[in-house]
């Protein structure tokens, strides 16, 4: 019940249950009033269970920029560590040295299983030279 018309249902199942209570005797109004309330909560109820019978939340969306893909790989463990590898080589490449290698598959392993406080020493001293260029 995100919206406010998600309280209509429960607010007149409340009220019609009220007025049933304090009409008392008068089933002119005591039973319509019953009826009222007896069916917004059946409504309710199966409201509830609707929701629940749908399929899960699809997963969440692919990262839609570099800067998305860079948050996800740093949540992301060693398979992150080294996206965050390569894309620190195709930042040094583009401004540091266009022929520069991309780093070896055994580099790229070594790199992703460093601790992470390593790993985190290993980018910013790699951010670090990139802004240090001339």
């Amino acid at each position: 019940m995100n919206s406010p018309v998600g309280w209509v249902l429960p607010l007149i199942a409340v009220a019609a249950t009220v007025l049933a209570v304090l009409a008392g005797g008068d089933l002119s109004i005591a039973l319509p009033s019953a009826a009222i309330a007896v069916l917004a909560a059946a409504l309710l109820f199966a409201r509830g269970w609707s929701g629940r019978a749908r399929a899960p939340d699809p997963s969440p969306p692919a990262p839609r920029t570099d800067a998305d893909r860079l948050r996800l790989a740093f949540r992301s463990g060693r398979i992150g560590r080294e996206e965050v590898v390569v894309a620190l080589n195709r930042l040094e490449r583009s401004f540091l040295d266009p022929n520069l290698a991309p780093p070896p598959v055994d580099e790229l392993s070594r790199l992703a299983s460093l601790p992470p406080e390593q790993f985190l020493s290993y980018v910013r001293r790699t951010l670090d030279r990139l802004e240090a260029r001339p």
